[in-house]
């Protein structure tokens, strides 16, 4: 992973802590999905994302991203280094497996800084 995609997804993370401090919970998850695009290429960054988001859906009382985040968190851990779907944002509300479309505003993270699905 290349050094600027990495201080993004830290960058990403900050920011999420920042506004669920201010209580700006769907904000704050928009951050947390963009560090998980930006991170899923890396195991431990992926898993990251993934436990961040339980975390979020502890402090908002959300049983379903709580659970739908427990079996990302395993499947960060056991899958990353295999397969991830490009571009998915990591949230209970999508299928795990669906490709999607990389943000324009994380694009130029991506070394060739095409729309990879």
């Amino acid at each position: 992973m290349n050094p600027q995609r990495q201080s993004a997804f830290y960058t990403a993370l900050t920011n999420a802590h920042r506004l669920m401090r201010e209580e700006q919970p769907q904000a704050a998850f928009y951050q947390l999905e963009n560090a998980h695009i930006l991170g899923q290429d890396n195991w431990r960054l992926h898993t990251r994302s993934h436990w961040e988001m339980a975390k979020w859906a502890i402090k908002y009382r959300n049983l379903n991203e709580w659970i739908g985040q427990g079996f990302r968190i395993i499947a960060a851990l056991l899958f990353t280094h295999l397969w991830v779907p490009r571009g998915n944002t990591g949230g209970a509300n999508v299928n795990p497996f669906k490709p999607m479309p990389i943000r324009e505003a994380l694009l130029p993270y991506f070394k060739d800084g095409q729309n990879m699905e």
